[in-house]
Order: structure tokens, then sequence, then C-alpha cells
């Protein structure tokens, strides 16, 4: 008789910005959570925003060894229009997005 095995990869399973609607000109929190914990030495999510001049985000995020999700905050200027922006966490197949609104205040 044998087992069946399933190797499942280390990636991101969710990414989270903590608010709907940001006010233009604030920061606002977001987090990444890994389907697995992080291995030695930490995995590197890499971050983008499908529009950097309205929100900037840091090129890649770490969780640290032994930990599932790693924090980092997102900038966004002053708009003149309300913005629709997409964080977009890890490449290819496996990323994982988030939308939120960056509002005129």
């Amino acid at each position: 008789m044998f087992a069946q095995l399933t190797v499942r990869a280390l990636a991101v399973d969710q990414i989270r910005v903590s608010q709907d609607k940001v006010p233009g000109g604030s920061e606002v929190g977001a987090s990444v959570t890994l389907n697995f914990a992080a291995p030695a030495g930490g995995f590197t999510v890499p971050l983008s925003s499908s529009d950097p001049q309205v929100a900037s985000v840091p090129s890649s995020v770490t969780v640290v060894q032994g930990h599932m999700d790693a924090s980092f905050n997102v900038s966004t200027p002053e708009v003149t229009a309300d913005a629709s922006v997409t964080i977009t966490a890890g490449q290819g197949a496996t990323a994982k997005t988030d939308n939120f609104t960056v509002e005129n205040k």
C-alpha cells in the first residue's frame, strides 16, 4: 500500500489593506499572510502598486522566521479625485491582491 504525499510550496495566502477608503496625504497599514510559517532566514514577498503615484509601497516585505505575517505601510499623496488602487503581494500565479480607494479630502 502506498500513501499519497502532497507538497505545497510556501506562498502568499492573502494581502490586506486595513482600510477600504483612505484620505489622500495619509499612510495606511497593510499586511501579508503566508500559507505556512516562514523558514530559517525568513521569506521575502515582493510588493507592487497598480498606481505608484497614488499609492506607494516598499518593493518587498520580509516575514521573519517562524511567523506567518508581516506588516508594511502604504503612502498616499493628496489627490484631486478619488482613485482606486490595487496592491499586489507575490508574483505570477500565486500573487494575491487587495484594492482600496484614495479619496480627495
